[in-house]
């Protein structure tokens, strides 16, 4: 596993520092007798199609990490690089070309960096997103992901009418590179393909929940990819939280200073961070569109 681990880090050219971190974590659990034990037995039963627990992973490999004296989130993407392995293996078994896992083990690289800019470690504080891929409930295809769910909800206007129980795809955005719309309608359409059996008869139904869809991102931020990516989708609910969630994905570990000292070093920056001075709150947006 030590080489898949070594390769795969060369193959999608990591940062030096990120790989000796990365290899240097999996050879001290692989030196450990427990640690060794506990990530050997969540590999061995991924790989062999038995009861997978991820959360379970998640939480065994925290209290091994800590006890050799390694980073939890260093761990936890050793693990799901790791267990990646066995996921290409069920993709090959049922047909599914090479470049659907190429488009969804790119997310480690974009988790390592959010990592590395709000912890200043080399690994991911959001592996328990993988629970979805590794059950093939979520795949990437081109710019972004996408997960198969019901609708989960009504929603009617003159034009239209969805149930809950219609079959969706909810779009995730892996903060990959920019949102340009070349790139956006080329994943659309490769989604619409790809999921043609999972929808039948259906019409395809895309809907997303992000921060990307607040509407007041139109004033803020007028004329960027973001806007146009929110101009995609048909707006219909609006979340104002008394905190937003998010803002790390915008400054990343400044996201916890007084908003008066948020950087403001880019023009989505200055926008939020001008807004939450102003005693206003931001938020995000649900969206869908059909093909």
């Amino acid at each position: 596993m030590r080489k898949f681990l070594v390769d795969f880090l060369d193959r999608f050219d990591y940062p030096e520092e990120a790989k000796e971190a990365l290899v240097s974590c999996y050879d001290a659990m692989a030196a450990d007798e427990g640690a060794a034990a506990v990530m050997n037995k969540h590999l061995d039963i991924y790989a062999a199609g038995g009861d997978y627990k991820h959360y379970e992973m998640l939480a065994e490999t925290t209290t091994e990490a800590l006890r050799i004296g390694k980073p939890w989130q260093t761990a936890h993407l050793v693990m799901v690089i790791l267990l990646s392995k066995y996921l290409l293996e069920r993709y090959a078994a049922k047909g599914i070309d090479e470049q659907r896992w190429i488009d969804i083990v790119d997310d480690f690289k974009c988790k390592l960096f959010e990592c590395h800019n709000v912890y200043h470690i080399w690994g991911s504080f959001l592996c328990n997103w993988w629970e979805q891929k590794l059950s093939m409930n979520i795949f990437g295809v081109g710019r972004f992901q996408y997960q198969m769910k019901p609708f989960g909800r009504e929603y009617k206007d003159e034009n239209i009418h969805l149930t809950p129980d219609m079959k969706a795809l909810s779009i995730h955005i892996p903060s990959s590179g920019p949102l340009t719309k070349e790139l956006r309608e080329e994943s659309y359409r490769m989604a619409k393909e790809f999921f043609a059996p999972y929808f039948g008869d259906q019409q395809a139904l895309f809907m997303c929940s992000s921060w990307l869809l607040y509407p007041e991102n139109e004033e803020m931020i007028p004329g960027s990819n973001i806007v146009d990516f929110m101009h995609d989708f048909k707006v219909f609910e609006v979340f104002e939280p008394e905190k937003s969630n998010d803002l790390w994905r915008i400054f990343g570990d400044a996201c916890v200073l007084p908003y008066e000292l948020l950087p403001r070093n880019n023009s989505l920056r200055r926008a939020y961070a001008s807004r939450l001075c102003e005693g206003k709150k931001v938020g995000l947006g649900i969206g869908f569109f059909v093909r």
